[in-house]
């Protein structure tokens, strides 16, 4: 079964449904995300002077919200925000897999859950829990 990405421009899925997430790495050895050639966000480098390279997905949340209403209604209520620095630098946010789930110094790392689109299935990236290490 073919797996396709929500959303193309930021993370690709595997055939498992396994998010792949691309960065933009310039010669300071600093790291955005998502991969885009326009420009460094600390040196502006651009084009060929960025190396894009794969992120591994996992982190550390540093701050989380729950949403108890969304307006749009395509995401059911409760879920959870977080703001994650991945291993390797940048700072994304996500929503966790779970309501109410995770803290903050919990790691995570990237995932998918399969959502209906227009009559199609595709893969929304989420961040799940993989050790406990934030206050309960």
């Amino acid at each position: 079964m073919s797996m396709s990405s929500a959303e193309p421009a930021l993370y690709q899925v595997d055939s498992r449904g396994v998010p792949i997430l691309y960065g933009a790495r310039d010669s300071t050895g600093f790291v955005s995300f998502p991969y885009q050639g326009a420009g460094s966000l600390l040196t502006g480098e651009d084009g060929t002077a960025l190396r894009r390279v794969r992120l591994s997905g996992r982190g550390r949340i540093v701050a989380r919200a729950t949403v108890h209403r969304h307006p749009a209604g395509d995401i059911a209520v409760p879920f959870t925000v977080a703001s994650i620095v991945l291993e390797e630098g940048p700072l994304v946010r996500g929503i966790l897999a779970g309501a109410g789930y995770g803290a903050v110094g919990d790691n995570v790392r990237a995932t998918t859950v399969a959502v209906p689109e227009s009559g199609n299935t595709v893969c929304e990236l989420r961040f799940e829990v993989v050790s406990e290490e934030g206050p309960r």
